[in-house]
């Protein structure tokens, strides 16, 4: 029930000085299909994801359509919105599986479109205070785009996705529009209100491009034959 991710710093030294178009070549640029397969092997155990929300959030909706791969378009918009021949830095955490071998793979794609990435590899202890900075002026403007995972998301919420979207320092790059929209979801009695507004939200927080959402976590657990308890609750 995790979502794995590609987030822009809208403070970024480069990125923050991009616009919206940029951004959205950034994301058409990339082939979710080839990252998976380079850092995960298959889908079974990463499913590519089309929405900031989870399948076991009950407001997910499947028929959001997410990104979709495209090189040419990409190109284009890389060549008018001034992304082209640009230098960006890219963070992960080499602490957590794959992520390594997903910004190898983000790099080059983005080559494609005439875009360097210069990747630079954080523990968790170095990870966490540059990609969450926020009053540190400096940390947060070192670096343009990372990856990073959310905690499992299930309930009739936006679970994390909500102190992203309605982010009042604005760290993640969302409108206000946005804001008060996940507001309007999580305050909502009515089911099908709730669902409606969820729907709204997810697709205007894929046509703002700030953030990627690149799968959902299929992982397979393994313990000794003595351990008991794992079948009764979910682990998360």
């Amino acid at each position: 029930a995790r979502l794995n991710y590609i987030q822009l710093n809208p403070n970024g030294a480069v990125m923050s000085t991009l616009s919206q178009d940029a951004r959205k070549a950034i994301f058409l640029a990339l082939n979710k299909d080839d990252i998976i397969d380079f850092a995960w092997g298959s889908d079974e155990l990463a499913q590519p994801a089309n929405s900031l929300l989870t399948p076991d959030q009950s407001i997910y909706n499947k028929k959001c359509k997410g990104y979709e791969y495209n090189l040419e378009e990409a190109k284009a918009l890389a060549k008018s919105s001034g992304l082209e021949g640009t230098t960006l830095t890219y963070i992960y955490n080499s602490d957590r599986a794959n992520m390594e071998a997903v910004a190898t793979v983000v790099q080059q794609q983005l080559a494609e479109i005439g875009v360097n990435v210069v990747i630079e590899s954080c523990d968790t202890s170095t990870f966490f205070p540059r990609f969450f900075a926020r009053k540190d002026k400096e940390a947060v403007t070192t670096w343009d785009l990372g990856t990073n995972g959310w905690d499992s998301e299930r309930g009739s919420s936006l679970g994390q996705a909500y102190s992203y979207i309605n982010n009042s320092s604005k760290a993640w790059g969302f409108s206000d529009e946005a804001g008060q929209l996940a507001a309007k979801v999580n305050a909502a009695a009515d089911k099908d209100e709730a669902q409606q507004l969820a729907n709204d939200l997810q697709d205007l927080t894929l046509s703002e491009y700030w953030e990627y959402p690149l799968t959902y976590t299929n992982y397979v657990m393994v313990s000794q034959k003595n351990v008991t308890g794992l079948d009764a609750v979910p682990v998360v």
